[in-house]
């Protein structure tokens, strides 16, 4: 399940961006999260998992210029623990929204 550490130079799933385009879209994704945070419009652990992951993944592309990926799904693809973590904040947004939408 652990290798050694590969690069991702892109964004998800290894889409290529240019890295002048890649950092300023981490800082506009923090400055949405910090105002859906205060708006009451996702949870304090969606807040956490989202700036974790995001601010994680910056701090790779500052230091590293790519993303340091090294836990391995099979066949699937290769993750760290920021990737999982916004997988999990998208999830919950997820179920939150079909809860809703059943209510409905």
């Amino acid at each position: 399940w652990l290798v050694e550490p590969a690069l991702n130079t892109g964004i998800s799933f290894s889409r290529g961006v240019p890295y002048v385009i890649v950092i300023p879209l981490t800082l506009i994704a923090c400055g949405v999260f910090i105002r859906l945070i205060a708006k009451r419009h996702i949870s304090d652990m969606v807040f956490v998992l989202l700036m974790a992951g995001t601010i994680g993944n910056g701090i790779d592309r500052i230091l590293f210029d790519g993303v340091r990926d090294f836990i391995v799904f099979p066949r699937l693809f290769v993750c760290n623990i920021a990737d999982i973590f916004l997988s999990i904040a998208v999830v919950l947004i997820l179920w939150r929204e079909y809860r809703q939408w059943r209510k409905r």
